[in-house]
C-alpha cells in the first residue's frame, strides 16, 4: 500500500494541505481509500484536533468520498480542557452517511494485555472487519473477553479511570517541569492535555537515532521520532517521543536531566567540530576571520 502524510501542527491535522495532498494523489490517477487519524492526544505528538478542524476533516471526507478511520485509544486521559466531540458523533449530528470508522480500546483504560477493543462502523465495513479479523486468529481470547464483559458491569470502571488520569497528570507535570528546568534553550515540546506522550524536537543537526545508545547507557530511553514516518529517508530524526506513563515523577525528573545531559553533549561536540573547521579555514585566510558564527548551523 502507498501511504501519503497529511501534514498537522498544534491543532491537529491541517485540513488545507490534506486536501492538498488528496488533490495532487487525485491527478496522479491514485484512489485514497481512507484517512486515519487520531484526533485526541495523537500518538506520537500528544496534540489534539481543534472542533473546527474536525468539522473541515468531515467535509472533506465528503468532497473525497473518503472513509475516515477515527483511532481514539487516549480520548478518556484527558488531564485538562474540555472534551471534544468524536468526528463520529459529529458525523451523526450532521446527519451523513456512515464515512467514519470508529476504534476504541481497552488498553488504556483496563490494562494492555488483554488485547481487546471495539469498532463502531456501517454494517458492510463491520462484516468485512470480523471475516479479516477471523482469517487471522478466529477470535479474541474468550478468557479475556469474559473477564472485560465482568469488569465493566461490576467495578467501578470510571472512577477507577479518574485515578489514572489524576496519576498520568502528575508525571506529564513532572516531565514538562523538568523539560523547562534542564533542556537547552535549543530544544521544543508539546504541551498534551492528555494521553501519554511528549514530542520533543531538538536542533535540526542533531539525529535522535544515533543519540540513542548515549542515553541508554544512562538508563534513558525515548523513541526516535524517524520511525513515524514513512516518507523521505531522515523526517523526523531531530525528533523523540517521550512517554510519562511508567515511571515515578521522581524518575521522570532524573531522567530528562540525564537525558538534557546527552543532548547538551552532542550539541557542544557540534560547536566543537565548528570551531575547528573554523580554526582551520582561519589558517588557509592568514588568521582571520571567515563568517563563522558561533552556536549556528553550518
Amino acid at each position: 500500500p502507498r501511504i501519503a502524510h497529511a501534514p498537522m501542527d498544534r491543532a491537529g491535522i491541517i485540513p488545507v494541505a490534506a486536501r492538498e495532498t488528496l488533490k495532487k494523489a487525485r491527478k496522479g490517477g491514485l484512489h485514497v481509500k481512507f484517512l486515519y487519524t487520531v484526533p485526541n492526544f495523537q500518538n506520537p505528538a500528544g496534540v489534539t484536533m481543534v472542533a473546527e478542524r474536525r468539522r473541515e476533516l468531515l467535509e472533506m471526507a465528503r468532497e473525497f468520498d473518503l472513509v475516515i478511520v477515527e483511532d481514539n485509544p487516549y480520548g478518556m486521559l484527558r488531564f485538562e480542557g474540555e472534551p471534544l466531540p468524536s468526528l463520529a458523533a459529529l458525523e451523526q449530528e450532521e446527519g451523513d452517511v456512515d464515512r467514519v470508522v470508529y476504534l476504541g480500546t481497552f488498553s488504556k483504560i483496563f490494562a494492555p494485555g488483554v488485547r481487546l477493543g471495539w469498532v463502531h462502523a456501517q454494517p458492510g465495513i463491520l462484516h468485512k472487519i470480523n471475516v479479516g479479523k477471523q482469517g487471522a486468529d478466529l477470535c479474541s481470547s474468550n478468557l479475556s473477553q469474559m473477564m472485560i464483559s465482568s469488569y465493566f458491569q461490576n467495578a467501578d470502571w470510571r472512577a477507577y479511570v479518574m485515578r489514572l488520569t489524576s496519576m498520568y497528570k502528575e508525571r506529564r507535570d513532572a516531565m514538562l517541569d523538568a523539560l523547562a528546568e534542564f533542556m537547552p534553550k535549543e530544544v521544543y515540546w508539546t504541551h498534551p492535555e492528555g494521553g501519554l506522550f511528549v514530542w520533543a524536537t531538538l536542533p535540526s543537526y542533531l539525529d535522535a537515532t544515533a543519540m540513542l545508545p548515549r542515553a541508554i547507557a544512562r538508563n534513558v530511553a525515548y523513541v526516535p521520532g524517524e520511525g513515524f514516518y514513512g516518507g523521505a529517508p531522515g523526517t523526523g530524526k531531530n525528533n523523540m517521543r517521550l512517554n510519562f506513563s511508567f515511571v515515578e515523577p521522581e524518575r521522570i525528573r532524573r531522567g530528562i536531566e540525564l537525558l538534557s545531559e546527552v543532548i547538551r553533549e552532542r550539541m557542544e561536540l557540534r560547536s566543537d567540530l565548528e570551531r575547528g573547521s573554523h580554526r582551520r579555514e582561519g589558517a588557509i585566510h592568514g588568521g582571520r576571520s571567515v563568517g563563522f558564527n558561533s552556536g549556528t548551523e553550518g
